[in-house]
């Protein structure tokens, strides 16, 4: 004869339908063991305060929720961001004059060719490029 874990028909019989043969195992069961109809009311008094639980906020949780979703998740005040902008700004505007200095002290000139690095090549140059590729 096959064993019978009453313990998980009793957690089963909370979350889904038993049969009409498990029913009668169960309630069998509840009635000669007492450890079995402790669990059964802990069970029921568990579930009857999950059901009634509200949870908690604080007053300006909706006002740090929606603030974190306006600006894309970022863990960063909004008055940072002007800051940051700012600081990125003058980084890369002092790239661009560094990379400029070193054209025209390379070039001595600032042409549209010496930009692009192509200003020393003459067209036989294209050719030999466009032959060996």
């Amino acid at each position: 004869m096959m064993q019978i874990d009453f313990k998980t028909l009793l957690h089963r019989s909370f979350d889904e339908e038993l049969t009409v043969n498990e029913q009668q195992l169960l309630a069998d069961e509840l009635k000669r063991n007492l450890a079995l109809r402790q669990e059964e009311l802990e069970l029921q008094r568990f579930r009857d305060r999950l059901a009634s639980y509200q949870p908690s906020f604080s007053n300006d949780f909706s006002e740090k929720l929606l603030d974190k979703v306006r600006f894309g998740g970022l863990a960063i005040a909004p008055r940072q961001l002007g800051l940051i902008f700012a600081r990125t700004g003058l980084m890369a505007a002092a790239a661009i004059a560094a990379l400029l200095m070193l054209v025209y002290y390379h070039d001595q000139s600032l042409d549209f060719n010496s930009l692009l690095g192509i200003a020393d090549l003459v067209p036989e140059d294209f050719d030999n490029l466009f032959a060996t590729y």
